[in-house]
């Protein structure tokens, strides 16, 4: 696999016209937060024609689904349900998703996901951080660096529930490393795998 890239993925994405919201911690890098990121997550729009493009662009990147050794390689058919399809690229992991937190879809999260330029005339959707901290405490059972200490209002400002900031990239590494693994080899005439049950906690 060559050198991870999740801004290439997003210009890739985003070149080929296809709808969709950063979500997950890439989502916070991009918005400031001091947090590392080991993937990305988007959610996408599931229109026919907007899954079409989304299709191309993952062929070109040679995705297939993580943490399956048979190497399959998404459909439109799970591409179009509310599910998260969890896939490794020659540039580095991509969380598909059809929805998240309480069934919110692309359409959901365009009014909390202003526009973001990542050159002079391309543009791509990535939610702010209020929204993203609220997504991250309603789907994480203890305490995480997207906690604030009592004040929503200071979520731009990074301050979170552990002692410090050192506490929180030691859970978040330890997190990331769980999720790391060797790339499967690409096998031909499977069938894809199923889509995972929506409301899973984003990255």
């Amino acid at each position: 696999m060559a050198t991870a890239s999740p801004a290439e993925i997003l210009r890739l994405l985003a070149r080929a016209g296809v709808d969709f919201v950063v979500v997950g911690m890439a989502a916070g890098v991009l918005r400031g937060a001091p947090v590392a990121t080991v993937d990305l997550d988007i959610v996408h729009g599931r229109a026919p024609d907007n899954v079409a493009r989304l299709l191309q662009v993952l062929a070109g990147l040679e995705a297939i689904y993580r943490h399956d050794a048979r190497g399959l390689r998404p459909a439109g058919s799970h591409l179009s349900s509310p599910g998260h399809q969890l896939l490794t690229t020659r540039l580095g992991d991509l969380d598909c998703l059809g929805t998240v937190g309480d069934g919110l879809a692309y359409e959901d999260l365009l009014d909390s996901a202003p526009e973001l330029a990542l050159e002079p005339g391309l543009s791509i959707h990535v939610i702010d951080l209020p929204t993203l901290i609220a997504l991250k405490e309603k789907a994480l059972p203890r305490p995480s660096p997207w906690s604030l200490r009592g004040n929503r209002g200071l979520a731009t400002r990074g301050l979170y529930r552990f002692a410090s900031f050192g506490e929180a990239q030691l859970w978040l590494t330890k997190q990331m490393s769980r999720r790391s693994g060797p790339r499967p080899s690409t096998t031909s005439g499977a069938s894809p795998a199923p889509s995972k049950r929506p409301g899973r906690a984003t990255s």
